[in-house]
């Protein structure tokens, strides 16, 4: 990677041009002193100073004991990284806790659009983290990967994970099904120019997102809390993966008692312990 693209990388960080720049120049030739480095990098003396000190408090940069002048080394990049990291976290605590009492509720009667996969990602790890019960998936290996430490957590904690996919054929923890199709011209990836990525939680919240296939480039995304919306959702992604486990089944050659024992095991796991499937039927019943 050249000069200029890695300085530019950490301004990204929050670096001065200059700060950049003094920085770079101590990786290259450690250690120099402040005059050596605005002669290296072309920069005032004055401007060069007050970026060694900002570096300094920062983290990014030591002073070296016993010269006769002042020198300094750089850190390494991935110490500095790791330092902007624990900041990052502290500051955000310090903001969060700050603001805790402006933060507006979401209307779980609202359906919200999704801009971009990264509010995709971040709204999906929040419906994994906060189901309690069941949560069932539909992703393909290159979306799996932005949610799987969530997923790891929920198993962690017990939550019941069903996962459909075309391409991951296990996950420790989670129940994988594979899409079977009744012919080989219809499998999914085959048929269909795009990639689903759709999950339920509960049948309390869910996310509906669609991106061209094998790519992040969103098409359509969707979430919301609302509770009859979600059971419809829930219970319409229940009858996918029903269906395609009892094809495989049928593939398989399980006799029909067999098939009909696992459609009652499904019911048994997925309908009757769903926390929001529960409410709703309490909710008509009290109607």
């Amino acid at each position: 990677m050249k000069q200029m693209q890695r300085i530019d990388l950490l301004i990204e960080l929050g670096f001065t041009q200059v700060e950049a720049a003094v920085y770079y120049a101590l990786l290259e030739n450690s250690p120099q002193s402040g005059y050596g480095i605005a002669r290296q990098i072309e920069k005032s003396r004055s401007n060069v100073y007050q970026a060694l000190k900002s570096l300094e408090n920062k983290g990014a940069i030591v002073q070296v004991q016993g010269s006769s002048n002042k020198q300094y080394q750089a850190v390494a990049v991935e110490m500095m990284l790791e330092q902007k990291e624990r900041e990052f976290k502290a500051n955000r605590k310090r903001v969060a806790d700050a603001f805790r009492d402006m933060e507006q509720q979401e209307d779980i009667q609202a359906i919200y659009y999704l801009q971009s996969m990264e509010q995709v990602f971040v709204k999906a790890n929040e419906v994994i983290n906060q189901t309690r019960k069941i949560i069932f998936i539909e992703a393909e290996s290159h979306h799996f990967a932005k949610i799987e430490h969530s997923v790891r957590d929920a198993i962690s904690r017990g939550v019941i994970v069903a996962l459909y996919t075309s391409d991951i054929e296990s996950y420790e923890g989670a129940e994988i099904i594979r899409y079977k199709p009744l012919k080989t011209s219809e499998m999914v990836p085959e048929c269909w120019p795009i990639n689903w990525f759709t999950m339920a939680g509960d049948a309390e919240q869910f996310i509906i997102c669609t991106t061209k296939r094998n790519t992040d480039e969103l098409i359509h995304a969707l979430y919301g809390g609302n509770r009859y919306l979600s059971g419809w959702i829930y219970s319409d992604m229940l009858y996918q993966i029903g269906f395609s486990n009892i094809v495989g089944m049928f593939n398989d050659g399980l006799s029909r008692e067999e098939i009909w024992q696992e459609i009652q095991s499904y019911i048994h796991r997925f309908v009757d312990k769903a926390p929001g499937i529960l409410d709703l039927k309490k909710e008509y019943r009290d109607r």
